[in-house]
């Protein structure tokens, strides 16, 4: 059971903790505490939206929307046509037409919806310049002029903490080149500088002196102001940003970069990029192009690290139908980076197989590997490569050999970078599994990670040149920030309604060993964390209460009328009989009727859910379980010594799994047929989960098993395999439990796999049975780490501010 050392300061908000480390951890309420503490989640809502939140986010990750971008194509309005011995002329003319055309009746120029206001006076900027650049459209500079004189007096911190550090830089760029080519900003009605105004100057001025002091500029400059090379003009190496010019001539993707550079080099690849995206777009164009399939992945792995990926699933699974269609064709429709490209493959194929997409690495990664592109690899890529190979199912020699490589080339990352964002990134892979994790925790642990980052250090997703990205980061931090507040409330009042009924139903009947609530609770809520699935996360919490408390029972057999009264235990729910037990003990009688009872109350629960009656079927999940409670009781009482094989059969059953993921899948929202139960992918499945629990149960337990003269599957082994030292044994059950997730992988993983429910509940029990037993017995003792992730999950809100 979870145990606590420390007693935590009273939380804010209605729950309180109670820690005693003799019995584990528990939660009481503050009854008097009738409402939860409210937070400035709303304003997110009224600040940006989350209407054009998600439109945003949405056209991100479409492989077919490029919407217009005024700033860009007033970047390009500005390229001079060089004629020797003439003045210059823009050598897009119909770019600077298209600034000209499409002022708004505001006087603004963008989106007609921008996603907040900083983008419009981003795009008006921009847009005056050019035209002033050029000495035309005065009607429309004198229009634009007035509408940021208004605007730019109130803009402040609060629309600029949604903008990424490289804009505000790229703005304060803009703001010098507008005041000398003469255009007015600052209010007629006052004569002193606006203060926003100042601020950014002098937030770019710290910006540029701290990049002089690089030795390399380019190298060593954060991607995340890189991106927006316009903004660092006087510091950077102009012929040496030609060396990260991509193949399509342009510079990240990113027409006004390039139009920058061009200005600096008149580098005729990337002119020819940009006309070739003017005729493309009728005279203007987008903000990127193309947008490399390697950044709309990231930006969909950044959705899901930071748990809001389910308000966009429809557009990840139509983008993930593309690239499978195009994946079995054997080639991508996209203007991207080559097919070939093994850091984008492996992303592909990650994103593929975890959303349950027939393939197989080969198709993705024989080429690259086969190529010698891994040695060629950075810090990124190979992350993302040894992320693929975890995915990883029997018999897949390619990602076997992908796995031993890069994990050989991460240990030597993390022994010589200086980089700690880096560094804690690779560590985090080295230590457990990406796919193991859960979304909630992980979403805590990159907005802290967004939080303390500033525009010197980098998180693991802003090590690209993507701007589209670095525009998004801000808002998608703030809105996973509302997405974690509102769900911590969620996860509060369910967590006292649940409290009260194991208080009311549990607390006093029965002098438990161990105390659930607060783990079963915590691993339903982490593997279920949508707020819709309300019944199944209580459902997944009382089957998880009620089948501890019952193996605590039999555990205890000598206590509470020895293996006699455990007989009739299991014969009194054999035939669902209360009266059986009235002979028995107080324990044996109470938990025997209080069993019967919850499990009736569970089994009504499922059955209005699926619109039929569930209870013969349900009841026998439990009596199935109690008889081979009994077994493991007799074995224990005679000292008989059981086979491998037959302690696994006995002991996947006895693990108690059942009761808590099929009473969960029939509560979880999804209509679920006989006939799906009855599925040999199902029942494979439901086996090796079971099996899974087992092995890194007793991988944990064996010493206290062992000392209290129960058996465990290591014991058992090492009886079988008396050559092995006892290290050889334990390494070689750690090697049958490696197996084993490989297995469920490939079940859960699998195409065939139709029931949502049935995946992503067994998923959610392999995790929480890694997260409690990876290191040590999470019920029992815990670990430093996962404490602070407890405390922080359900006590600790997110400042919006």
């Amino acid at each position: 059971m979870l145990a606590v050392a420390e007693v935590p300061e009273r939380p804010p908000g209605p729950l309180l903790m109670r820690l005693n480390s003799s019995r584990g951890l528990n939660v009481v309420f503050d009854h008097d505490h009738t409402s939860l503490q409210q937070g400035p989640e709303d304003d997110f809502e009224e600040d940006i939206g989350f209407e054009n939140f998600q439109r945003a986010v949405k056209d991100a990750i479409s492989l077919a929307n490029y919407d217009i971008s005024a700033y860009d194509t007033a970047w390009v309005a500005r390229i001079p046509k060089v004629f020797a011995g003439e003045n210059l002329v823009p050598h897009f003319p119909e770019a600077l037409q298209w600034v000209e055309r499409n002022q708004k009746d505001d006087g603004s120029w963008g989106e007609l919806q921008p996603i907040n206001k900083f983008d419009e006076y981003f795009s008006t900027l921009s847009c005056l310049i050019a035209l002033k650049t050029w000495n035309v459209g005065h009607e429309s500079v004198a229009k634009g002029e007035q509408y940021l004189q208004e605007k730019l007096v109130t803009l402040g911190d609060k629309e600029l903490k949604y903008v990424s550090h490289g804009a505000k830089v790229a703005f304060a760029a803009m703001l010098e080149d507008a005041e000398k080519l003469g255009l007015s900003l600052s209010s007629p009605s006052s004569s002193s500088p606006l203060p926003c105004v100042e601020n950014l100057r002098s937030y770019r001025t710290k910006v540029l002196e701290r990049l002089k002091t690089f030795a390399d500029v380019i190298a060593d400059c954060p991607k995340k102001l890189l991106s927006f090379p316009e903004g660092l003009e006087p510091v950077l190496d102009w012929e040496g940003i030609g060396d990260l010019q991509f193949e399509d001539g342009s510079i990240f993707s990113s027409p006004a970069a390039t139009a920058c550079f061009i200005m600096r080099t008149k580098d005729s690849k990337a002119m020819n990029y940009l006309t070739s995206l003017i005729g493309r777009f009728n005279d203007a164009v987008p903000c990127m192009y193309p947008t490399p399939l390697s950044e709309i992945l990231s930006i969909v792995d950044h959705l899901e690290r930071l748990n809001i990926d389910r308000y966009f699933s429809a557009e990840i699974r139509e983008l993930l139908d593309i690239l499978h269609r195009q994946s079995e064709l054997h080639g991508y429709d996209h203007d991207d980076l080559p097919s070939e490209d093994i850091e984008t493959q492996a992303m592909i194929f990650r994103a593929l197989r975890e959303y349950q997409y027939d393939v197989t690495p080969e198709t993705f990664l024989l080429e690259g590997i086969s190529s010698g592109q891994i040695g060629e690899l950075g810090a990124r890529g190979m992350l993302q490569l040894y992320r693929a190979s975890e995915l990883i199912f029997p018999g897949e020699l390619l990602l076997d050999y992908t796995r031993n490589v890069t994990t050989v080339s991460l240990r030597n990352i993390l022994n010589t970078t200086t980089d700690p964002a880096l560094k804690k990134e690779v560590e985090d892979a080295l230590h457990s599994p990406h796919f193991m994790q859960f979304r909630p925790f992980e979403s805590m642990k990159y907005i802290d990670r967004f939080d303390s980052s500033v525009e010197a250090n980098e998180t693991y997703f802003e090590m690209t040149f993507s701007r589209l990205m670095h525009k998004l980061n801000p808002l998608m931090v703030a809105f996973a920030k509302v997405n974690f507040n509102k769900c911590q409330a969620i996860y509060q009042e369910e967590l006292q309604a649940l409290t009260k009924w194991d208080d009311d139903h549990l607390r006093n009947a029965y002098n438990f060993q161990r105390q659930p609530l607060l783990p079963a609770f915590l691993a339903g809520a982490v593997g279920m964390p949508d707020p819709k699935l309300a019944l199944a996360r209580s459902v997944w919490t009382r089957g998880s209460v009620l089948v501890t408390v019952i193996d605590d029972l039999f555990d205890e057999a000598t206590l509470h009328d020895g293996i006699q009264g455990l007989r009739l235990f299991h014969e009194s729910i054999k035939r669902w009989d209360p009266s059986i037990v009235d002979s028995c003990c107080g324990p044996v009688k109470t938990l025997a009727r209080l069993l019967m009872s919850e499990v009736d109350c569970l089994c009504k629960e499922a059955s209005e859910a699926q619109g039929r009656d569930l209870t013969p079927f349900l009841r026998s999940i439990w009596q199935d379980v109690i008889a081979e409670f009994l077994t493991e009781a007799e074995w224990n009482d005679s000292g008989y010594q059981p086979s491998s094989e037959e302690y696994l059969r006995t002991g996947s059953i006895s693990f108690g799994l059942g009761p808590i993921t099929l009473y969960t899948i029939f509560c979880y929202g999804e209509h679920i047929s006989d006939e799906m139960l009855d599925n040999n992918d199902y029942l494979d499945a439901f086996d090796l989960v079971n099996r899974y629990g087992r092995l890194i149960n007793d991988l944990r337990t064996h010493s206290r098993e062992v000392l209290g003269m129960h058996n465990s599957f290591i014991s058992v082994y090492e009886r079988e395999h008396p050559k092995l030292s006892k290290q050889e044994a334990y390494a070689g059950v750690q090697n049958l439990l490696k197996g084993l997730a490989s297995k469920v992988f490939s079940q859960l993983l699998n195409s065939r796999y139709t029931s949502q429910a049935v995946r992503d509940v067994h998923l959610a029990m392999i995790r929480s049975l890694y997260l409690m037993y990876y290191e040590v017995d999470g019920y029992r003792f815990t670990s430093h780490e996962l404490k602070k992730q407890i405390q922080r999950f359900f006590y600790k809100r997110f400042s919006c501010e």
